[in-house]
């Protein structure tokens, strides 16, 4: 909505600023379903979930009963400042986004994430977060294949 002068009149200049500002692609957004938020869907995640360690990051995943995936952080003081902290996390936030919440939601079914930062990690670019997040779900999706077809192999 534009903002009003103080005759009730809208100001033109700035409706006019508002129309050609770029519309958020709709793949762009973090809603907040798409977020863990209470305490208890991280200890579910952290207890009953699957883990894949890697250098510098840590996937726990457990499967959703919900319609899509869903992301938590955990970016503890050691990885460096408040600033620091806080790129970290929305260069992971833009990876969920972008990438993986379309591979997490198109697999065998939605999953919950929380991906654990380790120390080191401060210092690392978003394609070297995003490499190293998709060489762990790489994976974690070979350990379920190995896992599925132990399961279905007759006991000799």
């Amino acid at each position: 909505m534009a903002p009003e002068r103080p005759d009730g009149s809208a100001d033109p200049a700035r409706s006019e600023e508002r129309s050609t500002a770029p519309a958020d692609p709709i793949g762009e957004r973090f809603p907040r379903s798409c977020r863990l938020t209470r305490g208890e869907d991280y200890r579910l995640v952290f207890s009953k979930g699957d883990r894949i360690g890697g250098p510098h990051l840590a996937l726990h995943l457990r499967r959703s009963t919900l319609a899509n995936a869903r992301l938590g952080l955990a970016v503890p003081r050691s990885v460096g400042n408040a600033v620091v902290r806080n790129r970290v996390k929305r260069r992971l936030r833009d990876i969920f986004r972008r990438d993986l919440r379309a591979r997490l939601d198109a697999g065998p079914g939605a999953h919950d994430v929380v991906i654990r930062v380790r120390e080191g990690a401060g210092g690392l670019s978003r394609a070297e977060l995003e490499a190293e997040i998709l060489e762990l779900l790489g994976r974690w999706r070979t350990r379920l294949r190995r896992d599925r077809a132990r399961r279905r192999s007759p006991s000799s």
